[in-house]
């Protein structure tokens, strides 16, 4: 399974309308701002995302915000360290980012009400 990170999921208008690009008043998909962070070696941490990443987690994460309509613009400074930042998406996402101890990848999992308390 691929999914073009840059491609449609990436970028939202405020009010949940499709833009092709970086645009003023766009707001951008919460698990492209945290992959970014995760993969990219020049301002993020570097990560390999195949061997590193969950990918179908992160697929299902970027779907299920795209679906939402829900994006963030927030600006980080790089003054702060990424995983603070990473913490403040996190945060606004409503979602938590762990490691799973079945495949040692790292999962992006908004927390909605889509899961069985009793599991």
């Amino acid at each position: 399974v691929s999914v073009c990170w840059d491609g449609e999921k990436y970028w939202l208008h405020q009010d949940g309308q499709l833009v092709t690009g970086a645009r003023a008043g766009a707001a951008m998909n919460p698990a492209h701002i945290l992959r970014r962070l995760y993969t990219d070696p020049s301002i993020g941490r570097g990560l390999d995302a195949a061997t590193r990443l969950d990918e179908p987690a992160w697929i299902a994460a970027a779907d299920s915000f795209h679906a939402e309509g829900f994006g963030l613009c927030m600006k980080w400074s790089r003054s702060n360290p990424v995983a603070e930042f990473a913490g403040e998406v996190i945060n606004h996402a409503g979602a938590v980012v762990y490691t799973s101890r079945h495949t040692g990848k790292i999962v992006l999992k908004p927390i909605r009400a889509d899961y069985n308390v009793d599991d």
